[in-house]
């Protein structure tokens, strides 16, 4: 008995540590996407282009991509994100069910997990 309550202590712990590096995953990647993308543009312009980095560049940044990225942080951080991929899933077994192919048992059974 105690050895049954450990290991689901063990796989509760595991399904914690999963989803919270899942979450660190996702924060880093936007923020690497974002600045990289930045970077990316500006080298361009400083050493590949003869004319110097135009000031639309940084607007662009700073009113689009910046505050994109800004609010990409907190659904991170909540459980909002989960919700939008159920969704997307749940958007994505609806698809195939209308064009009438085959759906996966889990879909199937309701198990969105296993997709």
């Amino acid at each position: 008995c105690a050895l049954r309550k450990s290991s689901k202590t063990t796989g509760q712990n595991n399904k914690v540590a999963n989803t919270i590096t899942f979450k660190v995953s996702l924060i880093i990647l936007s923020q690497l996407v974002s600045w990289t993308a930045f970077i990316a543009a500006t080298t361009y312009f400083t050493i590949l282009s003869d004319k110097g980095v135009p000031d639309m560049l940084f607007e662009v940044f700073a009113v689009i991509v910046i505050p994109a990225n800004s609010l990409l942080n907190p659904i991170f951080y909540s459980s909002i994100y989960r919700t939008i991929i159920d969704k997307a899933r749940m958007l994505k077994i609806w698809i195939a069910r209308k064009r009438n192919k085959v759906v996966p048992s889990a879909a199937a059974e309701g198990n969105l997990d296993d997709l």
